[in-house]
């Protein structure tokens, strides 16, 4: 409002009481909004950049704990759940069943776990030619031992190609190298895919 000040009649402009109070106690940003709110909005974003930040690395800790799990355990071989499973794939794909005898108490089973059969090359080279299967014979009342004795396994760790029908094309005992492997499955695959030579009797 304007009001006179003086008798020289020289008026200034006075505001209402209360007009800059919130001016004067709660300073402003440059987008009108108050400085204590805009402060508190920054906070619960800094909160939240960080939540976000702790979950992406929570998600990236446990895939690669799974990860790690993984290829020590079990390799980055897909091994089929069942002996049985196994047979059924090989026989609708025409493809051999790679059937391998291990236990967790056998040193070089797990070597041949956590250094040949978490080799990606393996694992391509395996999945691409055969129907893999992984015997585990550390449960001695378990499901693979009748497996063992079927074929006359005593000594692991022990592999076998066979055909769908369950009929042994290659074997081989002892612990192997990526290297080694490589070569008796291409092997074994070839001795596969050549039918056998009959005679005429």
């Amino acid at each position: 409002m304007v009001i006179p000040v003086d008798n020289n009649n020289r008026y200034v402009y006075r505001a209402p009481p209360g007009l800059f109070t919130m001016a004067e106690n709660t300073p402003q940003n440059a987008t009108g909004m108050p400085a204590e709110q805009s402060r508190s909005n920054t906070k619960n974003h800094v909160w939240l950049f960080i939540f976000v930040i702790a979950v992406l690395l929570a998600v990236i800790t446990f895939v690669g704990q799974l990860r790690q799990q993984n290829v020590t355990d079990h390799g980055l071989v897909n091994w089929r759940v069942s002996y049985n499973a196994a047979v059924l794939e090989a026989a609708d794909n025409d493809k051999p069943i790679l059937l391998v005898f291990g236990a967790q108490w056998c040193g070089p089973c797990k070597q041949m776990k956590a250094f040949v059969y978490s080799d990606q090359k393996v694992a391509d080279a395996i999945e691409a030619g055969f129907v893999p299967f992984y015997a585990d014979l550390t449960d001695e009342q378990g499901p693979s031992v009748e497996l063992a004795q079927r074929y006359g396994v005593s000594n692991i760790p022990s592999l076998l190609v066979l055909d769908a029908e369950g009929n042994p094309i290659a074997g081989t005992v002892g612990y192997m190298n990526k290297a080694e492997l490589q070569m008796w499955l291409n092997s074994a695959e070839q001795r596969y895919n050549t039918p056998a030579v009959t005679t005429a009797g």
